[in-house]
């Protein structure tokens, strides 16, 4: 038995797994796994030798630290009959039934949304000639105000309190499957457009709060069905939560992988004057075989799909502002950081306190490639050395 990412796994054979893998699906672990016990043999180095990586996912902020706190509007009877002057009996009835006081947040949502469009579209109508309506419509305006002022926290409410969207956050799932070795043929990826579009109108409904907090902007464009079905196609899928976990997973990996090959180098050359020796050549036949054909289009796969996951995740951030403390603090842990290796400085590349959880990911590619870069180098193995 030997630890990994804080779990023990049992050494199988590794022509076990090469006889196994046209039987049943290799998990991303195991091909991880796969691949780092292959370059510890070469190397003569172990897991043991080295320091594991510890990257771990940030822990969902408790509902007690997220929940927005609404003001309670509270009306007579006769000030809610005046409101059928703008039609709005009907609205304001369904959301005081005792349906309506335990909608999720979704229909809230929804219906906050509603009722500024509509009052909006009334005021202007009202007859400012007919003294019967003059405290009525003051009373309007004031409703509207403060409804206005309010509608943003409806929609933090809706984007990272409804149970879909936290289900994304979890850090139970398991890591998405590598594509390229689950054998299907129906192009299935894990939920993963599925969910894009579903973020998709959370970002379009965060666009109709921006216009409906502003004076005479009252378009009523999103539809109750459209915004459920994003919310079930996110029910129905923990691609978000499986993502998360690749990007750990993947991370602590490609660490753990570089210090085994630093600490070799470290420890003693693996080829000399950049001849190479027989260690060097199985380490490319390593690399070549078993990094190129199985680990890279899983690496390739996670990140095109975290970059769109992100990107979505950022904009609703940034819609959604100001978050409470507790979620701007766990958005920042899990994505601020530079957007590609390509951006990363020499001092964060010398780093060893990123910032958030992308920023480690990305840290971790790029420490790996260059750890392979290295070992190659020395052995006259890179393309374009002649030795």
């Amino acid at each position: 038995m030997r630890r990994f990412n804080g779990r023990c796994l049992r050494l199988l054979p590794l022509i076990s797994i090469a006889l196994l893998g046209g039987c049943i699906e290799q998990s991303a672990s195991d091909l991880l796994t796969d691949f780092q016990q292959r370059i510890e043999r070469p190397l003569e180095v172990d897991i043991d030798d080295i320091t594991p990586s510890s990257v771990t996912l940030p822990s969902y902020p408790p509902r007690r630290e997220r929940l927005q706190t609404h003001p309670d509007i509270r009306e007579g009877v006769i000030d809610v009959l005046a409101f059928r002057h703008c039609n709005m009996l009907d609205l304001i009835a369904e959301r005081n039934s005792i349906l309506g006081k335990v909608a999720p947040f979704s229909q809230r949502y929804l219906y906050e949304l509603h009722f500024i469009a509509m009052a909006s579209q009334c005021l202007p109508s009202l007859d400012d000639t007919n003294p019967d309506l003059t405290d009525f419509r003051q009373q309007l305006q004031q409703v509207l105000n403060t409804k206005r002022q309010d509608l943003r926290h409806g929609l933090i409410d809706l984007i990272y309190n409804s149970e879909e969207t936290e289900k994304q956050f979890s850090r139970s799932a398991l890591p998405l499957q590598p594509m390229a070795r689950t054998g299907q043929d129906d192009g299935s990826d894990q939920g993963f457009q599925a969910s894009l579009t579903a973020l998709d109108t959370l970002i379009y409904a965060a666009r109709q709060t921006q216009l409906a907090e502003k004076e005479g902007i009252y378009l009523m464009m999103l539809n109750s069905a459209e915004l459920e079905e994003a919310l079930a196609t996110l029910h129905h899928s923990d691609f978000g939560a499986r993502l998360l976990q690749s990007l750990q997973l993947i991370t602590n990996q490609l660490n753990d992988n570089a210090s085994l090959i630093k600490t070799r180098l470290n420890n003693r050359p693996v080829c000399y004057r950049q001849q190479p020796g027989e260690t060097g050549k199985i380490a490319q036949n390593v690399f070549n075989r078993y990094y190129a054909s199985g680990v890279q289009p899983y690496l390739a796969q996670v990140y095109q799909q975290a970059q769109a996951w992100r990107q979505r995740w950022m904009t609703l951030n940034q819609l959604a502002a100001p978050l409470p403390a507790a979620l701007q603090r766990y958005q920042v842990q899990l994505w601020e950081g530079a957007r590609g290796v390509a951006e990363l400085g020499q001092g964060e590349m010398r780093s060893n306190r990123p910032t958030s959880l992308w920023q480690a990911y990305l840290l971790a590619q790029q420490r790996h490639t260059n750890a392979w870069q290295t070992l190659l180098s020395q052995c006259g193995l890179m393309p374009g050395q002649k030795h």
